[in-house]
């Protein structure tokens, strides 16, 4: 995951908010938004003139959203949780 490397000390070698944040983006609930959103990404820019897929956009945005509130609550940890949502969608690009 080279989009966390800024994490990694360099001076004394400690990986262990890179491991946390690591874990986070492992959680299952974050995989199933990273692929929602690349399947509603599809849907609205490649089959944007095909009315089936709009009942399907909606259902994305709705799985979207409840993997989204389900994955903010599953990361328990008070102190990164603040850190790690600001950075949240640096880090999926």
């Amino acid at each position: 995951m080279k989009s966390l490397t800024f994490l990694k000390d360099k001076e004394n070698g400690s990986n262990i908010r890179y491991e946390k944040w690591r874990g986070f983006l492992k959680i299952l609930e974050n995989k199933m938004v990273v692929s929602d959103l690349f399947w509603l990404t599809i849907c609205k820019f490649f089959m944007k003139n095909s009315f089936e897929y709009e009942n399907i956009q909606v259902i994305l945005e709705k799985r979207i959203a409840k993997n989204f509130i389900n994955f903010f609550i599953r990361v328990d940890d008070k102190y990164e949780k603040d850190d790690f949502f600001k950075k949240y969608f640096d880090i999926l690009s």
